[in-house]
């Protein structure tokens, strides 16, 4: 029969059973004595139902992994499932994948990212991806109940310097459309800066997407893309870009058809002499002269599709704080 105890110095009740001679633990997590015996009750009503608790289990590690990425497909962007694979699949080419779940070892697993770090071999922010994948699948796992804990719960990410987004400034936007004409990429680059469209919702944008009537420009779910927030939303359709896109306007169809994107904006970055630019830079233009002309940040993320403020707060800390209008009133004596 199951019992409930408590360790020397500890206040947290944990659960014991036997099955076939070998003891089993379980922490309940709890200080509180009655939650810890109707945590013990159900215990007993599992085993003597012949259900077998998650520690007790040893589930496929492979198995898991499979099933969590074909969820993952099911649920995520293309975007996010390429992210996961690529630190969930790419920490076992170098490390050996366990048998089962419950033999995954958390201490390797932090060791390992920590001496990567330590080494220089990756970035902490390249390490908190890692953490945070797995992590990700270790929770799936609690919740598909393959496993009664997660054994990355405790590990902490590492705390990354904050770097304020990178943007363009009136010289260099000057540089980077002169440079620009001809490419083809003319329209793509100017609805980036003037939208702050992500480059796969650049890609996928359609003529019926932009409202030219009421100036609005729509980044909505489509049969073969998905917006990274899975919401639809709208910016308006600036004065400037608008007759841009006028003059190439299409009846329907993409709004842009390139071919080699990348190998063509990188000849134009190195071109205008901005060799520390991506696509992405683009974006970060967009919200940066947004938050500059004090666009209220709650507004701001809407237009850029975020899905925390805290993203669209790194914004806000380019507007000027010096608090000089404030000097004159403070006074220590």
């Amino acid at each position: 029969m199951p019992c409930k105890f408590r360790y020397k110095n500890s206040k947290v009740w944990t659960l014991k059973w036997y099955k076939h001679g070998k003891a089993y633990y379980e922490s309940t997590h709890t200080h509180d004595a009655k939650v810890a015996s109707y945590l013990l009750a159900k215990k007993e009503q599992e085993l003597a139902e012949g259900r077998v608790p998650a520690s007790m289990r040893d589930v496929n590690f492979k198995l898991a992994l499979e099933e969590y990425q074909s969820h993952c497909e099911a649920h995520k962007t293309k975007k996010s499932v390429r992210t996961d694979r690529y630190y969930l699949d790419g920490y076992f080419k170098t490390h050996r994948m366990p048998e089962t779940l419950q033999k995954f070892d958390s201490r390797e697993f932090e060791t390992s990212i920590n001496a990567r770090v330590t080494a220089k071999k990756i970035e902490q922010i390249t390490a908190n991806g890692w953490i945070r994948a797995f992590r990700t699948f270790f929770s799936w796992c609690v919740d598909k109940d393959y496993l009664d804990r997660n054994p990355l719960a405790k590990v902490k990410n590492f705390k990354v310097p904050e770097h304020l987004p990178r943007y363009l400034a009136l010289d260099e936007l000057v540089r980077l459309r002169t440079a620009a004409i001809g490419s083809g990429l003319e329209a793509f680059i100017e609805t980036a800066i003037q939208e702050g469209l992500r480059s796969e919702e650049l890609i996928f944008l359609d003529w019926q997407d932009i409202d030219f009537n009421n100036d609005l420009v729509w980044a909505i779910n489509k049969p073969d893309f998905i917006t990274k927030s899975k919401k639809a939303r709208s910016i308006p359709l600036f004065a400037d870009l608008k007759k841009i896109l006028l003059e190439i306007r299409k009846p329907k169809g993409r709004c842009f058809k390139i071919v080699n994107l990348r190998d063509k904006f990188d000849a134009i970055k190195v071109s205008a002499k901005l060799p520390d630019i991506n696509l992405k830079c683009l974006r970060h233009t967009f919200g940066a002269y947004c938050a500059l002309a004090g666009v209220p940040l709650p507004l701001l993320k809407e237009w850029m599709g975020h899905t925390k403020i805290e993203t669209t707060m790194i914004y806000a800390r380019l507007r000027p704080t010096s608090g000089s209008e404030w000097k004159e009133k403070v006074k220590f004596g």
